[in-house]
C-alpha cells in the first residue's frame, strides 16, 4: 500500500459518506445527496488526518470538479476508513459504525461485485464499489469492503485503472478478492 494517489471514482464518496454517518442529521444528508454534502464542512480533533482529507474532498467538489468520486486517495486511506468502521474509535460512535456497516451489507445484487468474490458464506460482506470511464487511464474500477462475523473482521481494498472495459476491471478485482478471501479462510 503505497502513497501513490489515484482518482477514487465513487469509492471516494464512501470516505465522506461514512464520516457523515456520524452526524445526527445523516438521513437528511443521504437523501439530499452529493449537492448537500458539498455544503458540509468537517473538523475532528480526534482524527485530524481524516478531517483534513474530507475537507480537501469538499473543497475539490466546490471547485467544480463535479463528482465526489473525482478526488485523490490512496488504498491506505481506504484501509483507515475500514478500520474506523470495524473498530471502536473516537471518530465514529457505535451507532454510526453500525449504520454504515448495515448500508454496505445491503448493497443491491447488481452492484455486489468486487471484494465479495469468494468470501466465506458464514461472514457478512460489506462492499462499496466505484467505476468511471475517462479519456485518460481507461476505466477506473475500485472495490473496498470488509468481512465481519465469527472468524472474520478483515478488509480488502482494490483500486484499479487502465482497464479497457468495466467488465475487465471487475474481473480483475474479483480474481484478486477470490485469492485473498481463499487465503484468509
Amino acid at each position: 500500500m503505497g502513497r501513490r494517489h489515484g482518482l477514487t471514482v465513487a469509492v471516494g464518496a464512501a470516505l465522506l459518506g461514512m464520516a457523515l454517518a456520524a452526524l445526527p442529521a445523516w438521513p437528511a444528508w443521504a437523501a439530499a445527496g452529493q449537492a448537500a454534502a458539498s455544503s458540509v464542512s468537517c473538523s475532528s480533533s480526534s482524527h485530524p488526518a481524516l478531517a483534513a482529507k474530507i475537507g480537501r474532498d469538499i473543497a475539490a467538489a466546490r471547485r467544480g470538479r463535479g463528482y465526489w468520486g473525482l478526488t485523490q486517495i490512496t488504498a491506505n486511506d481506504q484501509v483507515v476508513l475500514l478500520r474506523l468502521l470495524l473498530n471502536g474509535n473516537t471518530v465514529l460512535d457505535p451507532a454510526s459504525r453500525s449504520y454504515a456497516l448495515k448500508l454496505t451489507a445491503e448493497v443491491i445484487p447488481a452492484q455486489r461485485w468486487g471484494v465479495p468474490a469468494g468470501a466465506p458464506a458464514s461472514l457478512t460482506v460489506h462492499v462499496k464499489n466505484g467505476w468511471l470511464s475517462l479519456a485518460t487511464h481507461g476505466w477506473r474500477i475500485h472495490s473496498i469492503g470488509c468481512c465481519t462475523g465469527h472468524g472474520g473482521n478483515y478488509s480488502i481494498v482494490v483500486l484499479t485503472q487502465d482497464n479497457p472495459t468495466m467488465a475487465y476491471g471487475i474481473t480483475t478485482i474479483e480474481k484478486i478478492a477470490e485469492a485473498i478471501n481463499r487465503d484468509l479462510r
